[in-house]
């Protein structure tokens, strides 16, 4: 399951150059996972919902 949630999340920001990610293993509430990742001068924070990959972005920081 992870892998599919890993490689929808991926999809979902494909524009972007990503320099680390991660995806929690463990679901936060129900079906939805929390992950982040930290592009070239960005760190994103969202949540995926397993049941229909859904990404929702949370947060978005400059670094």
């Amino acid at each position: 399951m992870i892998h599919e949630l890993t490689d929808r999340a991926r999809q979902h920001f494909s524009t972007r150059k990503i320099d680390a990610f991660w995806i929690f293993e463990e679901p936060t509430t129900g079906a939805l996972f929390e992950g982040g990742l930290v592009t070239e001068n960005k760190a994103i924070t969202f949540e995926i919902n397993a049941k229909t990959l859904e990404v929702f972005e949370k947060n978005e920081e400059i670094l």
